[in-house]
């Protein structure tokens, strides 16, 4: 009911607290904005333009193979290993620039990332630094407001840089064009977007996109390692779309054809949803069965909870991606892992290439074996759903059929 609400579209005031970082985007922005501005940037989105994002994230995630290879054998944090290579595909992608992991790492984008996405939830779990006068006052509240200059900055040059390329006829025509082009476009020529609206909407793109990707892979790739019977049915899968062509990129053709693989996804952030839990204003009372929920309250979904829920979903705890192959009739909410409603994420399409891709990229080369334990997984709700200590993953190469 919370989702589904047509007039309870307002995000929690907790959100603004990351709207210095984000700006007024689409996920922090209030019902009105939200609406308009959705209307406009839908079409960013289209089935075709995100088709030209693929050679990226195949070349991307070509690198990160590379990488992988000189892992293969011993136990290993995946988790920052993925959000690397995501930062680098959503970075390319959002913006148009392609970026390295030395630049990266030089700039310390992902690390100043990681510290505005602490210094976020550290404000929410602390409710005396909710009034924003307190929090700019505080040591915690003057780095966080530091690094968003930095970040904002970075992202500024960059789309002034793009933008003049844009007035002066530089952008080439056959050239791929990000998601930044895209919004430019539209600010330049049709005048539906400032310059500020662009920055916020590709900061917000980018922010939401690369973690959730991440994490979702990582889960993924966690939870095959502890059932071989189904990475080998994986496996099987894969070798029937490729057959030995274990080199050439993963086309949105093969990804059609991928279908166990898409299961096994599904079920991954059934169990594991990148973002665990939403919250709405609720602005008008509203009805839940026999309860009402009175005007002025926060309320939250706890997709986490919903997608285990023992009346949806038989052996809740169990991962069994056969459960998606079945025509079953399930609630529409019943499997939210974007969010549902009219406020679901605008980018889960891409966010489902890209997953589908990379694990593609990595199970047709290798198999995987996982250390800890599902029982003793620890996991901490941030911005993303964390495991406490990370994702330690063994790779063992494959061998090719003769």
């Amino acid at each position: 009911a919370v989702l589904s609400s047509t007039s309870n579209l307002n995000k929690s005031f907790i959100y603004r607290m990351m709207t210095p970082w984000m700006g007024n985007g689409i996920l922090t922005s209030d019902k009105d904005v939200w609406r308009t501005r959705r209307k406009i940037l839908t079409p960013a989105f289209h089935f075709r333009i995100l088709e030209d994002y693929t050679p990226i994230i195949n070349r991307r995630t070509t690198e990160l193979l590379q990488k992988l290879r000189k892992m293969e054998g011993e136990f290993f944090d995946m988790l920052p290993v993925l959000r690397m290579a995501a930062f680098g595909m959503l970075f390319e992608t959002a913006m148009g620039v392609q970026i390295d992991e030395a630049e990266v790492e030089r700039r310390g984008l992902l690390r100043v990332t990681d510290e505005l996405a602490a210094s976020v939830i550290g404000r929410i779990i602390n409710i005396f630094h909710w009034p924003d006068f307190v929090f700019n006052l505080t040591k915690k509240g003057q780095r966080f407001y530091n690094n968003v200059e930095y970040i904002r900055s970075y992202n500024e040059q960059i789309v002034k840089k793009r933008k003049a390329e844009y007035k002066v006829g530089l952008e080439d025509s056959n050239k791929r064009k990000s998601f930044l082009d895209i919004l430019l476009r539209m600010h330049l020529e049709d005048g539906t977007l400032t310059e500020d609206q662009v920055r916020d909407e590709v900061a917000t793109v980018f922010i939401g996109g690369f973690d959730t990707t991440a994490t979702a892979a990582s889960y993924t790739l966690y939870l095959l390692g502890h059932y071989p019977e189904i990475q080998a049915k994986v496996h099987r899968e894969l070798d029937e779309v490729f057959g030995d062509d274990w080199d050439r990129p993963v086309t949105l053709e093969d990804m059609k054809n991928l279908k166990y693989l898409e299961c096994v996804i599904k079920e991954s952030m059934r169990l594991y949803p990148p973002v665990p839990v939403v919250a709405r204003n609720i602005d008008e009372d509203m009805k839940v069965g026999e309860y009402t929920i009175p005007r002025g309250t926060v309320a939250f979904a706890v997709i986490f909870a919903l997608h285990r829920h023992p009346r949806v979903y038989e052996n809740p705890n169990d991962f069994i991606p056969e459960r998606f192959l079945e025509k079953k009739e399930r609630h529409p909410y019943a499997y939210v892992p974007f969010s549902g409603g009219s406020r679901n994420c605008i980018g889960q399409r891409f966010a489902q290439i890209e997953d589908k891709i990379m694990l593609a990229q990595i199970l047709r080369r290798f198999k995987v074996e996982s250390k800890v334990p599902i029982e003793e997984l620890q996991l901490q709700i941030e911005i993303v759903l964390r495991p406490v200590e990370g994702i330690e993953l063994k790779l063992t190469k494959r061998e090719r059929s003769a």
